[in-house]
């Protein structure tokens, strides 16, 4: 049972409303934003007209403000935006959806010029109006709502969609949409596409031709097409010289294998095949996709293990062996473990073996290729020593080392903190270690330690 001290609501209630509200009066005086939270409960108590006018005067007061929001500050204002946007979503919206919509539009179109003055390097303010597109969306399909008018709202923050807040509004407000408002959205984005195309071909600077205008709309029209689920709409938006970008083919080769065209799928990714590593994995994967739809089992396979070798991505030995039958997948799999121990990058392979996960083989790879591991991967070498540190002391410890030495060779003074605190690591590991082998011991590895770098007085201090 809770104790009366606790903080939870029915201890609150206890204390009784006049308690609470001198409480409440008292803190907002410091709390510019409970204050302007405790005004708006206070206007929805006289129903969803008064409370859409507070957050209109709120939204209206922000947009007048010029004054600029620091680093420091962001929290603060981020507390206020979502409370802006929670009141409309949780209270308006219920009782009002039209009215609701109204204002998540008014409240969207202040994020240009509230992100142009703050520092938002977090992304908190822009995540809070990316919140609000999503709440449109599911509020304007309850709402009654002009299709013309939605449509005509849709293109307008489209093209003025410069810090990218509006970039999911397509896919958000969808549901909303039915055949009068797609038929006038498209015809808004091709006429939109027809502006941006005149002023590209009026340009003096020819290498505006793929702006980000011209991008931002043929985007918009490919949302459409996928909406309306025409896959020779998202084609036909991109011109000729696209279709030999493998990232462009691969988007086709989906399309057209969901609207089982597989072998025109295969036609677009044949004359897309990347020449260098863009958009390789994208095309590999529609490929394989493709490849699988044609039951061409053999070649499906023989990308993935290709795949599989040349970015080490546990996915594609996954999807390998789950082509294979019974006992047969056992096999490849230790085929395909047996090849990672002898792969050139000894930090990647040590990390897919700790993901797989197969200790022993990374234990082994440690053991056998110490003298190959990279001290400089310490993401890779420091989450797998802690990983092997119960069942494979020695590795673990290997480990530890090639992070030290790499330290201490390159004086990296930003992480002796780091190297001593591995030092200790093998101090504590070290009686766990019957048999080094062809490895110091500790001992030794100490010893050696301290005559080749006596000098950083720096770092011996934190190990001492």
């Amino acid at each position: 049972m809770a104790k009366r001290s606790t903080l939870t609501a029915k201890n609150l209630a206890a204390l009784g409303a006049d308690e609470l509200a001198k409480a409440l009066l008292a803190e907002a005086k410091s709390n510019k934003v409970l204050k302007r939270k405790l005004a708006l409960m206070l206007a929805a108590s006289d129903g969803p007209n008064a409370l859409a006018n507070k957050v209109r005067g709120r939204i209206t007061t922000l947009q007048r403000t010029r004054s600029f929001v620091d680093w420091q500050g962001v929290k603060e204002f981020e507390r206020e935006l979502d409370q802006l946007r929670s009141i409309i979503v949780e209270q308006v919206a219920p009782k009002a959806p039209d009215m609701a919509v109204e204002l998540l539009w008014r409240f969207l179109d202040l994020s240009d010029a509230t992100l142009e003055r703050c520092d938002d390097s977090s992304g908190r303010i822009g995540d809070v109006f990316r919140a609000a597109v999503h709440d449109l969306g599911a509020i304007a399909e309850q709402a009654p709502n002009d299709q013309a008018v939605l449509a005509d709202a849709i293109v307008e923050r489209l093209r003025n969609n410069g810090f990218g807040v509006f970039d999911e509004l397509m896919e958000a407000i969808a549901p909303a949409l039915n055949s009068e408002g797609i038929t006038r959205l498209e015809g808004n984005l091709g006429a939109w596409r027809d502006e941006v195309r005149q002023a590209i071909d009026n340009s003096i600077d020819r290498s505006t031709r793929r702006d980000f205008r011209l991008y931002a709309v043929q985007t918009a029209l490919q949302q459409l097409a996928d909406m309306r689920g025409d896959v020779d709409a998202f084609i036909a938006v991109e011109d000729q010289r696209a279709l030999t970008n493998p990232v462009f083919a691969s988007r086709i080769a989906v399309r057209l294998v969901a609207a089982c065209r597989a072998e025109e799928a295969l036609d677009y990714l044949d004359r897309a095949t990347p020449e260098t590593g863009f958009g390789r994995r994208e095309w590999s994967d529609a490929r394989i996709a493709t490849f699988a739809a044609l039951d061409r089992h053999d070649e499906a396979q023989s990308l993935r293990w290709n795949m599989f070798q040349s970015t080490l991505d546990p996915q594609y030995i996954r999807s390998y062996l789950g082509e294979l039958p019974d006992f047969d997948d056992v096999e490849a799999e230790i085929k395909a473990l047996d090849w990672l121990e002898t792969h050139e990058k000894v930090d990647r392979a040590l990390a897919f073996l700790i993901e797989w996960p197969a200790p022993d083989r990374a234990a082994r790879l440690v053991e056998t290729r110490y003298s190959d591991l990279d001290g400089n991967a310490y993401y890779v070498l420091s989450p797998a020593a802690d990983a092997l540190s119960g069942k494979f002391p020695l590795a673990a410890t290997l480990l530890r080392r090639a992070l030290v030495e790499t330290t201490l060779n390159g004086a990296k003074s930003t992480r002796y903190k780091h190297a001593a605190r591995h030092i200790l690591e093998m101090k504590n590991q070290d009686t766990a270690i019957d048999d080094y082998g062809t490895h110091e011991t500790h001992e030794a590895f100490m010893q050696r330690m301290r005559d080749k770098h006596f000098r950083k007085h720096g770092f011996w201090s934190q190990v001492d």
